[in-house]
C-alpha cells in the first residue's frame, strides 16, 4: 500500500477513483483507493507488492479538492526498500564548511556524495568530529541513490536562508568543527566509511572546502576552497 497526502481536503469521488493514480515503473493504477479520516490522505492498495529496493514515481491527476477545484498532473518520487550496506568510500565527504563567513552564514555543513551503484539510508550512518560518541545523522528515512548528494547541516534555518530550495538534513546533535583543525568522520554501524583530518592549511577561510576528485583519497591535496 502507498499513502498519498494532499495539502487540503479532497472531493471523495475523485479521490477514490483508482484511475486517477498511476505508479511507475510497471505498477499502474491501484486496485483500490480509500479516502482517510483526515479528508486529505488516500490509501492506495496495490494489486501486487512493490519490488525492493527500487525508486518509484507516483502520478496523481484529476483529483479535486472539497470545493471542486481539479488538479492537473502531479508527481512525487520515493524510494522503497532498505538501504544497502556500504563498503569503505561508497559515501565520501564531498564538501564541508568549518569556518563560517561573517555575512551570509549558512552554519556549518557537510555534503556527502554517493560514488557507488547502491542506495543508502542515512538513518544508519553517524557523523561527528571524532571527539565524542557517534551521532546519528537522522532518525527519519533519507535515501541517497547512486550519484546523489546529501547535505547534513548544523542549523536548518541558517542554511535554508542562504541556499533556498537546496535539500538538506538537520542532524539532531551536531559536532562543531573547529577552525583550528578537526576531523570529519562518517561511520556505518561503527565502521568508518570515510574520514579526514583537516587543518587551516587546507584553505576554507570564510568558505567551504570542496573535494576535487571523488575517486581520490580524503587528503589535503584533494580539497580546495570552493
Amino acid at each position: 500500500s502507498v499513502l498519498v497526502t494532499f495539502d487540503e481536503a479532497l472531493d471523495p469521488i475523485s479521490a477514490e477513483t483508482e484511475a486517477n493514480y498511476v505508479l511507475d515503473p510497471g505498477v499502474g493504477s491501484p486496485a483500490e483507493a480509500t479516502l482517510q479520516g483526515d479528508g486529505a490522505s488516500v490509501l492506495l492498495t496495490l494489486a501486487a507488492p512493490l519490488t525492493d529496493p527500487a525508486a518509484y514515481t507516483l502520478t496523481a491527476s484529476g483529483v479535486a479538492d472539497a470545493a471542486g477545484n481539479t488538479s492537473g498532473s502531479q508527481s512525487a518520487d520515493f524510494f522503497f526498500g532498505e538501504g544497502a550496506t556500504p563498503a569503505p568510500f561508497d559515501l565520501v565527504v564531498n564538501e564541508f564548511l568549518y569556518d563560517e563567513p561573517a555575512t551570509g552564514n549558512p552554519g556549518e555543513f557537510v555534503e556527502l556524495f554517493n560514488r557507488s551503484d547502491q542506495t543508502f539510508d542515512l538513518r544508519e550512518f553517524s557523523l561527528n568530529d571524532n571527539t565524542g560518541p557517534d551521532e546519528p545523522i537522522t532518525t527519519d528515512p533519507v535515501f541517497v541513490g547512486p550519484g546523489e548528494y546529501a547535505v547534513i547541516v548544523e542549523d536548518a534555518a541558517l542554511f535554508a536562508a542562504v541556499f533556498p530550495g537546496v535539500p538538506f538534513v538537520e542532524q539532531p546533535a551536531w559536532s562543531a568543527l573547529n577552525n583550528s583543525g578537526d576531523a570529519v568522520v562518517l561511520t556505518y554501524e561503527g565502521t568508518v566509511v570515510d574520514s579526514l583530518f583537516y587543518t587551516p592549511d587546507w584553505g576554507g577561510e570564510d568558505a567551504s572546502l570542496e573535494r576535487k576528485d571523488p575517486e581520490a583519497p580524503s587528503v589535503a591535496a584533494n580539497f580546495a576552497t570552493t
